[in-house]
Formats: C-alpha cells, structure tokens, sequence
C-alpha cells in the first residue's frame, strides 16, 4: 500500500489531525459552484457545500487545485462565468495546490529504481501540496518567464502575491482575449485530432501485456534522461535497466504512481469498444495521475470512477472514489 503525504508535516501546518486532501475534478468544481450560487438541482449539495466550507476553514480538509483547473476554466469566454467560478476557487480551495508534475517524477522514478533494485534507501519526499499557483508552475516555465522579461519582480515576490485573497479572482478575470481566442482554437484542434489519433491506434486484438509493455517503452524513451539521472544517483547504468528485459522494464512503471496511473486508466479506457473516446480524456486522465496517489479521496466523473475501482487503482492508493459531491 502507498503511504499518503502528509500535508500537514509536510508544508508546515500544525494541528492534532493531518489535513485531509480531497480532489474534485473540474465537472464537480462546477457542480460546488452552482451549489453555492444557488443554482444546484441536488439539495444534498448544498449540505455539502457547507460541511466543506466548515472543514476547509478548521483545517480539517484541502481541496487543492492543479493547475490544470484554472488553464481550462480560463479559456472561457464569459467574464461573469469566470469571476463566479474564481470566488468558488478561491474559498474552498484556500490557495492549496499541487506541485507540478516534473517536481515529483524525479521522486517517483527514485522509488521505483529502489524497488525494482532492491537498494535500502531513505528517499527525501518533495512537497506535493503548497500555496498559491506559482507552487503549480514548473522551474522550466518560471525560468522562461525570467528569461522572456515578463516577469518585472523576482519569483519569489510572484509566489507570496499568488497567495494573497483575490489572486485567482485577479488570475480569472484578467483582460487577456487575444490569448484566450488563440487558446479556444488550439483547445478546440486538440479535441478533434485527439479522438482521432486514438480511435485510429487502438487495437482491441492486442494482449493487456502488449499493450502495458509497448506504453512502457514509450515512457521510457520520452523521459530516459530523467531515468538514467536517477539511476546514476543510486550508483546504476541505464544499461543495467536495459538488462531488466522488457517484462521487468515494462512493471518497473507500476511502481512510478502517475505514470502507473495514467497507463491503467488509458489502456481500460482504449478497450471500451462502445465508448468513443472524447476530447477531455486526455485532461481526465492527467488530472487523475497526480490526483489518485496522492489524495485521500477524489470526486470524478462516473466512467472513471468505475475504471479506477474495476482496476483496484483505489486499494492500491488507498483512495477512496467518489462520483457525486453527496457522497462526500
């Protein structure tokens, strides 16, 4: 069983009980945000509401925002929509998010390496919950905002601002069309040729272990420098990972959570013959690779809720999933 992070030793809070962590996907982000407005056809999710908010506010509970959440709903086109859904954000989720992807797959990669080695190591667990969107920024990207001298103070003044009441309702609603038209039209590209691509590579004739071992080396050759780093940090050669054979190769990915994650749920969704695949999988599926292992419970859409439970995704992480914000 994975431990879960403890988010309150971890980020300096203090307090008898650990800050449970709670992820919502953005379906049920707008489900909370009619509920509060008023709008909800569920009186259950008003009961809800208000139990979150009473938990969120003792520091019993987070409900952490990926930074995902805040480039989807920004892409919309109504200032008024944007602005009801900022204050949502901002009250429920008190600024808590995740860190990005590329701070926590280094860690993971070093986990899996010992597993699969059997080296005895104490591993440094990175922080996975902070303040502010800055925390959900990449060094990558805050780097190339320096360089592109967009950035007119240091980083770490943009990190204490972004934790500031009001920073995501400024974030949301800030005058940018231009950019907001020119993300709508690769939005919408992306969400046609996805589908396609998809529906055009999955063969349902191929074995699950055909299938896991051919997205293992596709991992492995997109991130086989970060692997060969942490493999030299434990004193191996990639050459030595190479001599895993592919079997070995292709499980060492069930001990890298998100990427253990994203290829379960992909290779579930690509045998659903009945399921076309939609435009949003891609978002789902991201989101649910950061969110399972990492949460102690998360809120999602029906179909993956079922994936993640028929793939015991859930016992593994020792997550429980939900569908519907009244079973929270």
């Amino acid at each position: 069983m994975h431990e879960k992070i403890n988010l309150s030793h971890n980020n300096g809070l203090h307090g008898k009980y650990s800050m449970k962590k709670i992820f919502l996907d953005q379906n049920h982000w707008i489900a909370l945000a009619k509920a509060y407005y008023g709008k909800t056809e569920q009186s259950s999710h008003i009961d809800v509401l208000n139990r979150l908010y009473s938990e969120i506010n003792s520091g019993e509970i987070a409900l952490p925002l990926q930074i995902s959440h805040l480039v989807e709903f920004s892409r919309n086109n109504n200032e008024d929509r944007r602005k009801r859904m900022a204050v949502v954000f901002e009250k429920f989720s008190k600024a808590w998010f995740f860190a990005p992807w590329s701070a926590i797959l280094p860690y993971e990669f070093s986990v899996a390496i010992a597993k699969t080695f059997r080296i005895q190591k104490t591993l440094p667990r990175p922080q996975i919950f902070g303040k502010g969107v800055w925390f959900s920024v990449s060094e990558k990207h805050k780097k190339a905002l320096v360089d592109s001298g967009r950035i007119k103070f240091n980083i770490n003044f943009h990190e204490n601002l972004a934790t500031v009441p009001g920073a995501l309702l400024d974030l949301l609603t800030f005058p940018n069309e231009e950019n907001r038209k020119e993300m709508l039209h690769g939005d919408g590209k992306r969400r046609e040729e996805y589908p396609r691509n998809i529906e055009n590579s999955r063969d349902f004739d191929d074995s699950i272990g055909l299938s896991r071992r051919a997205i293992a080396a596709m991992y492995t050759y997109n991130h086989q420098t970060e692997i060969k780093n942490k493999l030299l940090d434990a004193g191996l050669t990639f050459d030595e990972f190479v001599a895993l054979g592919p079997q070995e190769m292709s499980d060492f990915f069930d001990n890298v959570p998100s990427f253990d994650v994203d290829r379960s749920l992909t290779i579930y969704r690509d045998r659903q013959k009945n399921r076309p695949i939609q435009g949003n999988d891609m978002n789902d599926i991201g989101y649910l690779a950061m969110a399972l292992p990492y949460c102690d419970k998360i809120v999602v859409e029906k179909f993956w809720g079922h994936a993640i439970r028929t793939q015991k995704l859930d016992e593994k992480y020792n997550t429980a999933v939900l569908t519907n914000l009244s079973e929270l």
